[in-house]
């Protein structure tokens, strides 16, 4: 990522300047990619399963952007890469070969 580029964990677009925003699409690819339960992923993010599925529906009480950015480095530390570019995206970090 360019110096000039972030990412925002937010529920609010208009939050974005020059950064992109990890939508709840996002968070339940990085997710499925891991084959984790919503359950799971909350167990290993240290929240609870309502706010898991606050963040991935968008639905519900507002979840705080460090509730989000709990999420997203759990996820990155378990092997996910959030990509940005054309479109933003994820995918698993590229193992390296030992």
């Amino acid at each position: 990522m360019g110096s000039d580029q972030f990412w925002i964990i937010a529920n609010d677009p208009k939050l974005v300047n020059g950064g992109y925003v990890i939508k709840s699409e996002l968070f339940r690819a990085a997710r499925a990619l891991l084959n984790w339960s919503q359950t799971e992923l909350a167990e290993h993010a240290g929240m609870s399963l309502a706010t898991v599925k606050r963040i991935e529906t968008g639905r519900g009480p507002t979840v705080s952007d460090d509730a989000r950015e709990k999420l997203k480095a759990t996820l990155e530390a378990a092997g996910i890469e959030f990509m940005n570019g054309t479109a933003p995206g994820v995918r698993l970090k590229p193992r390296r070969r030992g």
